[in-house]
């Protein structure tokens, strides 16, 4: 894995002040040489004709205008959030597009380079749905990078301790998708929880452990520790873990064009991330 460039989505509201800080502060940790701080304009007139249901159309003079006006206004607050953000050795690029076609952000990942994402969430992924139309187990399955989710301020901007909890015997592609996990951990030199979550009596505490220590020997892990707990999901257990031990992120894994394998937080992700007073490192498998 490679960290030399992080975009980073701003609606310019607080949660993504928190993306940004949190952002530039973690290029520090893995020496990235640059953010992209991306703002999208969605043209006035397709918001317009969006918010009337396509009865009004409102004339090209007039959109044309106040489009001007939207993207000087943006340009100037994404600038302000840049050097608000900047710290020495991280350089913030502001940057807002007008967003004509609904780009995806696989699009905007592409053309800026970016190795990975960071993004603020409100209640409703409402930046992301802009950009892909689509409920949040469908963003998290169309984006080809990983990505971080922050849904509040976080206690930390340093990781030093990651949990990842599995409930499952996992599959070559499933374990492709950990090696992002795994590498982005190691980039950070922090320690990685693997968490086996009993949710059933089909297997014993003592398996659990074993394919935790073969996990860890596959993937040449070195950094880590191996913990076991029985709870009726995974949700209950990682709340659990985490009021325990205090981890600075939660990883989560996502099957790109399936649905979300139940892997950290079951198949609901959207909710649980939005729940969440962690950032999530979410990783997909290839």
């Amino acid at each position: 894995m490679q960290a030399r460039k992080i975009l980073v989505t701003t609606d310019l509201t607080e949660i993504s002040d928190f993306a940004a800080e949190y952002a530039a502060n973690l290029a520090l940790q893995l020496n990235s040489q640059e953010i992209v701080l991306l703002n999208v304009l969605i043209p006035s007139h397709i918001q317009i004709t969006t918010a009337s249901g396509g009865a009004y159309y409102p004339p090209n003079h007039v959109t044309q205008k106040l489009n001007d006006a939207l993207f000087d206004k943006r340009s100037d607050l994404v600038k302000k959030q840049a050097i608000k953000f900047s710290q020495p050795g991280v350089t913030i690029k502001p940057v807002v597009r007008v967003n004509h076609n609904k780009s995806g952000i696989n699009h905007f990942m592409e053309e800026y380079k970016a190795d990975f994402l960071v993004t603020g969430s409100h209640d409703k992924f409402s930046f992301m749905e802009i950009l892909l139309g689509s409920e949040t187990e469908k963003i998290i399955r169309k984006i080809n990078y990983p990505m971080i989710v922050l849904t509040c301020e976080p206690v930390s901007s340093t990781i030093d301790n990651i949990v990842l909890a599995i409930d499952v015997e996992l599959d070559e592609e499933q374990q492709n998708g950990i090696d992002s996990i795994i590498e982005f951990a190691g980039l950070l030199n922090a320690h990685l929880q693997l968490l086996y979550v009993i949710t059933n009596s089909k297997i014993s505490a003592t398996s659990a452990v074993e394919r935790l220590h073969q996990l860890a020997k596959h993937k040449n892990i070195r950094n880590y520790s191996i913990n076991t707990m029985e709870k009726h999901s995974l949700e209950a257990a990682i709340r659990s873990f985490s009021r325990k031990y205090k981890p600075d992120m939660i990883a989560l894994l996502s099957q790109g064009k399936g649905k979300l394998h139940n892997l950290i937080y079951g198949s609901r992700t959207g909710e649980v991330i939005n729940e969440a007073d962690l950032p999530v490192y979410v990783a997909r498998s290839m």
